[in-house]
């Protein structure tokens, strides 16, 4: 399959090349611009360490679009699909073995070229695959058991290469419209990998009643999530879930204002619970509201603290530089140094001013 993947790279660069470079002499053109886009994101895709691979975030499927596409609108509209669209991994395999099992170089279609190098090295590799599957099953073996187990070795290799797209043929157009006969840029077709087969012994454990219960509790909880004026607890929301709850205009009911700061002697915590309850009800409209949520969601999780300090020597540093003399630097520098998350180098020399 690394053979066929170099095929595969040799015929893009040689298809996009031939249509970009008469457009890249002409500088001052109107194609000129996405020409150039065009190359520089064939020289991308082809450095890929896969480039036949849709890639982390379909990194690598942009790159191809960007490449393959004669225009913008075209690369929007996503890769250009073949007459087939999409293949398994199984019936692509099964193309490739009947390919190789001709000498005819008229059985040659495309993904395969017959330009390439991929069609004798496949031809070799599957005859000398099913010799050593023939061996390794045994005199009694027949030819089609060693071809399945061919064609499992080729599956196995297409997903471990990660082959997930291939240039198809594309239409000639014409009074007859026949496919062409070799793979081009502007046809491609998708490998879907199969999904792995979910347990289906869950399923059964389950009574017809008990299946009916999940079903209604399943249509309850939905419901429930899309009401934003629901009673919720933000311990119950997933991290990667947070988002769906910023449109509420109920706050958690883990928020407890009363219970939450009834017997916390800090100001702070007080005064911030007290502000984010009186912007979220009375200020729904306001952007103080969004935040007022978010608050909530953040705070209700380590109640009542808020992340305010609680070390004595925070309470009365306001009254200590008070106290101090307007241009009395020093003193002020190291009050402040007597916090805890203060850094503390070279006397605080290097932090006067944010000190002050």
């Amino acid at each position: 399959m690394r053979c066929f993947v170099d095929d595969t790279v040799d015929l893009v660069h040689n298809q996009v090349m031939a249509e970009v470079k008469p457009l890249l002499a002409e500088r001052g053109s109107d194609e000129y611009p996405h020409a150039r886009a065009r190359h520089e994101a064939l020289r991308s895709w082809e450095a890929t360490e896969s480039p036949l691979d849709i890639g982390e975030h379909g990194s690598t499927l942009r790159l191809l679009t960007m490449a393959v596409c004669a225009t913008s609108t075209d690369a929007q509209l996503g890769l250009p699909k073949s007459t087939r669209g999409q293949w398994s991994v199984k019936d692509f395999v099964a193309h490739l073995v009947s390919v190789a099992s001709s000498s005819s170089m008229a059985s040659v279609r495309p993904p395969v070229s017959r330009k390439g190098r991929f069609w004798p090295v496949l031809r070799v590799a599957y005859a000398e695959g099913v010799a050593v599957a023939q061996r390794s099953l045994g005199p009694r073996a027949s030819e089609p058991s060693a071809v399945a187990e061919v064609k499992a070795a080729f599956e196995h290799v297409v997903q471990e290469e990660r082959v997930r797209m291939v240039p198809d043929a594309a239409r000639t157009g014409g009074a007859q419209n026949r496919p062409s006969i070799e793979p081009s840029i502007h046809a491609w077709t998708m490998l879907g990998v199969q999904a792995r087969r979910p347990d289906g012994a869950r399923g059964a454990r389950l009574t017809a009643r008990e299946r009916e219960e999940q079903k209604i509790f399943e249509v309850a909880l939905r419901t429930w999530e899309d009401d934003p004026a629901s009673a919720w607890r933000t311990t119950d929301v997933c991290i990667e879930d947070y988002h769906r709850f910023f449109g509420r205009n109920a706050l958690p009911t883990n928020w407890e204002f009363k219970i939450a700061v009834s017997g916390c002697k800090d100001a702070f915590v007080r005064e911030c619970y007290g502000w984010a309850r009186d912007q979220f009800e009375h200020k729904l409209d306001d952007w103080r509201c969004d935040l007022a949520l978010h608050l909530a969601f953040l705070i209700s999780k380590i109640v009542p603290h808020v992340g305010w300090p609680t070390d004595p020597g925070s309470y009365d540093l306001e009254e200590r530089l008070n106290a101090l003399r307007e241009k009395d630097v020093r003193a002020a520098i190291e009050a402040v140094r007597t916090l805890p998350w203060v850094r503390k180098n070279a006397n605080g020399a290097n932090e006067e001013s944010l000190s002050i």
